[in-house]
């Protein structure tokens, strides 16, 4: 363990130092800069920032943007569905592998990776279809 410890410490400080010496040679190297903030500046206005570039590429390149009526309410429900399922797997696979963690210690039994994947992505399912029957029946 001692062996292991002095180790740890001797990658430590070999780590440390280099960085150290090369951040001296750089003060040493370049001149003090000074840097000010403005006492008043100009108040940044997020609404105008926005109309400015509605509709214009970073090249200049004006385009239409799309309205809401373009796109069907079937369509609007799939892009929720598809947002909640993908978004959700990550959060759906962390409580799958705790779960798996949990149930693994008290009876010595994992599930591999993908087992616990499958099962994220169905809770992931389940979880955007609960969404959808419950935005049926609210409207």
């Amino acid at each position: 363990m001692k062996k292991v410890l002095l180790l740890v410490c001797v990658l430590f400080l070999l780590c440390i130092l280099p960085l150290s010496a090369v951040d001296g040679e750089q003060q040493e190297a370049q001149p003090e800069q000074k840097t000010s903030i403005p006492i008043d500046p100009a108040p940044y206005n997020i609404k105008a920032a926005a109309e400015a570039a509605r509709g214009k590429t970073p090249s200049g390149f004006e385009y239409e943007l799309y309205s809401p009526e373009e796109f069907s309410p079937g369509l609007l429900k799939l892009r929720r569905a598809e947002t909640l399922f993908f978004g959700g797997i990550p959060l759906t696979f962390a409580m799958t592998g705790v779960v798996n963690a949990l149930v693994g210690m008290v009876t010595g039994n994992r599930l591999e990776f993908w087992p616990v994947l499958g099962i994220s992505a169905a809770a992931s399912a389940v979880i955007s279809l609960i969404d959808y029957i419950l935005g049926e029946r609210g409207t």
